[in-house]
């Protein structure tokens, strides 16, 4: 009799521990797919925010500008390295966006000027330029199509990496083509576009 109680108690501890396996592996499971759930949902929300200030940023501070395109030497390594002069390029963007670059009308002394890296030590009042250098790095590379209103105009968005600073800084482009019409592939909108507006926006954090 004493034998047979031993044996049933030690079946219940069993089952028990069984049980409490199966719930902790049922919370987990749980917790798991809640944490995905609002990681996707906090994606999304950070997509969607990020639109609106896009939006916000061209309907307040947009002003037309004209730049014109790079006249000295373009040296094309690569699709991801490309030299303006003493100025290179390091880019990451579909193929398709390529004209943009090796046809000048988006060019490093853009963002980082014209002079160089060895000619900028004399400037050491000027923080700006000890922090530069003679690359730009231009990542996530994308066009804006929910701001596109008119086949003339097309625009874009990218992230930097400035040196020394952790977090990347957003910067859009607005391409202008007035010869453009709907019919207008991209290849040919580009071949005759012109740069008319640049601009750093805010850093992501």
């Amino acid at each position: 009799m004493k034998l047979f109680t031993c044996y049933h108690s030690n079946d219940s501890h069993i089952n028990i521990a069984s049980r409490g396996l199966l719930l902790c592996l049922f919370i987990l499971v749980v917790v798991t797919f809640e944490g995905c759930s609002l990681l996707e949902h906090a994606a999304k929300n950070q997509g969607e925010q990020e639109i609106k200030w896009t939006k916000q940023w061209f309907r307040k501070k947009y002003h037309w500008q004209s730049h014109p395109r790079f006249s000295g030497d373009i040296n094309v390594k690569s699709s991801t390295e490309i030299w303006f002069g003493n100025k290179v390029l390091r880019l990451s963007c579909d193929s398709s966006y390529l004209p943009i670059f090796t046809e000048g009308i988006v060019y490093p002394q853009l963002f980082i000027g014209w002079i160089s890296k060895q000619e900028r030590a004399q400037y050491k009042t000027n923080l700006w330029y000890l922090q530069s250098d003679d690359s730009f790095h231009i990542g996530n590379f994308e066009e804006l199509h929910y701001l596109q209103k008119t086949a003339k105009v097309r625009r874009f968005r990218f992230l930097n990496y400035w040196p020394n600073k952790m977090n990347p800084t957003v910067y859009f482009l607005e391409l202008t083509n007035k010869k453009a019409t709907r019919k207008t592939n991209l290849s040919e909108f580009l071949a005759g576009a012109r740069l008319t507006y640049v601009a750093s926006a805010w850093m992501m954090f």
